[in-house]
């Protein structure tokens, strides 16, 4: 299957799943933002292209919206319009043009009024307040909850080596649970949080772990009682990957491309949801 640049990837469920992504890697003239959507588990996929002149998009799923920002270099000026859309994400309404804030966040201008609006881009999904000495590696905030950040820590002194889950109660940040690091003794730096998931007592993560020498294994891990206790599986390594939790199964959906010949694979990956 041909793809474009991935961008973010929204699972409706283990049949309809919806690419978003640019014809091209890098910023160029007219490049077009694609949609690919498949209804059938990834038999078949329907490619469209989005009638928008722009240089490169990135792209926010936040809710039932995913919201599509644009780069536009006039050489004397620089633009980013933001576009939404939602349901098959046919029709895409300008809304405004964005400005960064700060890293990962962006400050939309409404077009034809005063208001303004904040996204947080999930691309650069990352907390950038102050933890102290609660996380001293890379941090992800839950895909569907912010007032939970997943985070590593290394202390080699103490040989303290944690996948540290934190929540947000009365507007601070507190650990609520670890993740034991029982396989991975002999890793050689902190986990890296690729995507994590949380509903009720259901804790679902993918992490990524430097074996060195250029290797990387990445884990999916689950808790289905609220973070005590924790299983973990191989799963392959992607380009990109997103966690889906969807009815009583949890969803890995994994990419896999090469940028030159822009060919790439699907895969879906599909387990029940454990029972307590």
């Amino acid at each position: 299957m041909t793809l474009p640049f991935v961008e973010e990837i929204v699972v409706e469920n283990e049949k309809i799943i919806t690419l978003f992504g640019t014809k091209n890697i890098f910023k160029s003239e007219n490049n077009k933002p694609l949609v690919l959507r498949t209804a059938d588990g990834g038999e078949s996929w329907k490619k469209r292209e989005i009638d928008i002149d722009i240089q490169s998009a990135s792209f926010d799923y936040i809710g039932e919206h995913v919201y599509m920002i644009g780069f536009v270099d006039n050489n004397d000026s620089v633009s980013r319009p933001v576009y939404v859309s939602n349901g098959d994400f046919k029709k895409w309404e300008y809304i405004g043009d964005g400005e960064y804030e700060q890293l990962g966040k962006i400050h939309v201008n409404k077009a034809g009024g005063a208001d303004s609006l904040s996204i947080i881009l999930e691309r650069d999904n990352i907390p950038t307040i102050n933890l102290g000495n609660l996380c001293n590696g890379a941090k992800k905030y839950a895909q569907n909850d912010k007032d939970w950040i997943v985070c590593g820590f290394d202390e080699k002194n103490t040989s303290t080596h944690d996948v540290r889950i934190l929540h947000r109660t009365d507007g601070k940040y507190r650990i609520y649970t670890s993740i034991p690091d029982k396989w991975h003794l002999w890793r050689l730096n902190y986990a890296k949080p690729l995507d994590f998931y949380v509903k009720d007592r259901l804790m679902v993560g993918i992490f990524k772990f430097w074996m060195g020498a250029g290797a990387w294994f990445r884990y999916l891990y689950y808790s289905v009682d609220g973070g005590r206790n924790w299983q973990n599986k191989k799963i392959p390594s992607f380009t990109k990957e997103r966690l889906a939790i969807i009815k009583n199964n949890i969803i890995v959906l994994g990419v896999n491309y090469s940028h030159n010949e822009k060919e790439g694979k699907v895969t879906i990956l599909t387990m029940p949801i454990p029972k307590e």
